[in-house]
């Protein structure tokens, strides 16, 4: 006799807010999968860029989670940087990993130190960071905006499992 599996799957509900097109498109943001972040910022135009601003800080989530206690693990934060930087990454221990925004900003007084101090001029006369600066400072952001998060999600979890070893703590 073959069995069948059922599955129930659930209606997919998304309201938007919005009186305009535009408005409306930009509220479907919040209620975006990663996948659909995804393909929403490759298609371009107004929601791909936002969609590709907002891809930011689900990936800083998704690198903290990762680099959260007790998996440790930085093969994806690493595999980006080294990615962004061309240049081998090295992560072997936390103290290499809480020492990278250091690094960057050593890169970073290094690019500064060059002739032009790192920045140059547009058409319209202003100074603006070289592609490199850029480049480095976003990363510096990125990698900070990481620790931060990390570190309430290690909390949180290091808080969660001592409750399941000491469950009369927390009923006081």
């Amino acid at each position: 006799m073959s069995q069948v599996t059922v599955f129930t799957v659930a209606p997919v509900i998304v309201a938007l807010i919005g009186a305009t097109k535009s408005e409306r498109q930009l509220s479907a943001i919040a209620h975006m999968s990663e996948s659909a972040l995804v393909a929403s910022s490759l298609m371009g135009g107004k929601l791909g860029k936002a969609c590709a601003a907002h891809m930011g800080d689900v990936t800083a989530l998704r690198f903290a989670s990762e680099c959260a206690w007790p998996s440790n693990d930085y093969r994806g934060l690493g595999s980006f940087i080294a990615g962004q930087m061309a240049e081998d990454v090295v992560i072997g221990s936390r103290a290499t990993y809480r020492s990278l925004s250091d690094q960057f900003e050593q890169k970073i007084r290094k690019v500064r130190s060059a002739k032009n101090g790192g920045y140059r001029t547009d058409n319209s006369g202003l100074q603006v960071p070289t592609a490199a600066l850029a480049k480095l400072m976003v990363l510096k952001g990125l990698i900070e905006d990481v620790y931060a998060a990390e570190s309430q999600i290690s909390a949180t979890r290091k808080a969660e499992a001592e409750a399941k070893k000491n469950p009369a703590v927390e009923a006081s």
